[in-house]
């Protein structure tokens, strides 16, 4: 129990079930501003972590807000307030529906399956007249299903529908209409996507493999190596001529006093070979012969 009051001590204090201050207080996010919005919307996170009744906390906040509405239908059916009142139950279920958003969506699917077949079972206890709550509340909730819960879901609606004329009453139909247009063509377009996935992966696995050309492979294989042996064979030559040439331009580049030094000492090594082949010739042809 939640223990709502007054700050004087001389005004009573009002006692309200969680199940019926949780709702109310959800029911009210989009219509105070957006302080009260930013409140809402932590009060919504806290319960989420700590409430497995979210399901039935949603839809009973979006049953208050199309009561909201019906009650201005009702007393004043072509004022500018009723439109409002649509679209602010609407944009509920617009922001509590985008709560459950990518991995969450399959995480909570059995909580967004229980909002959307007790939101339905709302809409027809009361035909036409509740037939609204369809379009402006469970539609949103109903976008976030797999395709074959959404086929289940059209099933479900038109099984309902089946010992009843709504041609009787076209204008009291219209938002049944809405919602099983809206599903169908929700139904088709992520059909014709999954087909399109299977029919790409049908190709892609149905494809005839290609016949390797061994003899070709082993042309190309051979030519390739070959090409390569030149490749590194010319490299090598370029390699050698590259130093030769290099060798040249380092001669070139010694300065002048280094090559007259070294021109001395070779000149120098030669008549001192020359020298010693000289005498010792001669003390060859001095000795005497026995």
């Amino acid at each position: 129990m939640i223990i709502i009051g007054g700050v004087g001590a001389e005004e009573p204090c009002n006692v309200y079930p969680e199940e019926y201050l949780g709702p109310a207080i959800i029911s009210h996010f989009l219509i105070h501003g957006t302080s009260v919005a930013d409140i809402v919307k932590h009060f919504i996170a806290m319960l989420k972590k700590k409430d497995d009744n979210i399901p039935n906390i949603f839809l009973e906040a979006m049953k208050r807000a199309y009561h909201r509405h019906t009650v201005e239908l009702s007393t004043n059916s072509d004022g500018p307030s009723t439109g409002k009142s649509f679209l602010e139950c609407r944009e509920l279920a617009a922001r509590l529906s985008g709560t459950y958003v990518g991995a969450a969506r399959n995480k909570h699917r059995l909580d967004i399956l229980k909002i959307v077949k007790d939101g339905i079972e709302h809409a027809f206890s009361d035909v036409p007249k509740n037939l609204s709550f369809l379009e402006c509340a469970i539609l949103h909730f109903v976008s976030k299903l797999s395709t074959p819960d959404i086929l289940e879901i059209i099933k479900d609606v038109q099984n309902r529908t089946g010992n009843i004329n709504t041609d009787e009453d076209p204008s009291g139909w219209r938002p049944y209409h809405t919602f099983v247009d809206s599903l169908r063509e929700k139904y088709a377009k992520s059909d014709g996507l999954q087909d399109e996935k299977e029919g790409n992966s049908t190709r892609r696995r149905g494809r005839p493999r290609k016949k390797h050309n061994l003899q070709g492979k082993r042309l190309f294989d051979e030519q390739s190596t070959s090409e390569e042996e030149e490749s590194i064979s010319a490299s090598d030559h370029e390699d050698v001529h590259d130093e030769e040439k290099q060798d040249e331009e380092d001669e070139e580049e010694v300065p002048l006093i280094h090559s007259i030094r070294s021109s001395s000492k070779l000149r120098s090594l030669r008549i001192s070979r020359e020298e010693k082949k000289g005498t010792s010739t001669g003390k060859a042809a001095g000795l005497p012969s026995t």
